[in-house]
């Protein structure tokens, strides 16, 4: 991850945690892989339950907000790197007839629906967003195609 602020959330209204020591005798989740701080990440005597998903730690909207807001500058990044091969790929194509290649399509879409399910994403969420963006570069890569 990025960047990492550690927080203690409680499940329940009577549980307190306010000092270090309130954590032992309890199950503590934290993020797979992540580092937190010396002595939290090296004490052996915390019970601990690892959890796959940065965004289930949040607690309240405004840090959900800011997630969601922190994910969605990356997601834009990684289209803007994915445009940047569509533009190569209506460079690299010989032929207009060459820009629709719908068994390339099901290929993609194979591909992303088993990684969606392995991730536990909804594959309509999936299949419903690469669908959008595949016709979307198809007629990028049409307009590039067209004007050269």
């Amino acid at each position: 991850y990025y960047r990492v602020k550690p927080k203690f959330f409680v499940r329940r209204d009577d549980i307190k945690i306010e000092e270090y020591n309130d954590l032992y005798n309890k199950v503590i989740g934290f993020v797979n892989g992540s580092s937190y701080f010396e002595r939290f990440d090296k004490d052996i005597k915390l019970k601990r339950d690892a959890l796959n998903h940065r965004n289930i730690l949040c607690s309240n909207m405004p840090d959900l907000r800011e997630e969601i807001d922190m994910l969605d500058r990356h997601i834009v990044e990684l289209l803007s790197i994915r445009q940047g091969y569509m533009e190569q790929a209506a460079s690299i194509k010989q032929s207009r007839d060459l820009v629709r290649d719908e068994k390339r399509v099901e290929d993609v879409m194979t591909k992303v629906l088993a990684h969606a399910k392995s991730a536990g994403t909804h594959s309509e969420l999936v299949e419903m967003t690469y669908r959008n963006m595949i016709e979307w570069c198809i007629n990028f890569e049409f307009s590039e195609f067209d004007e050269t």
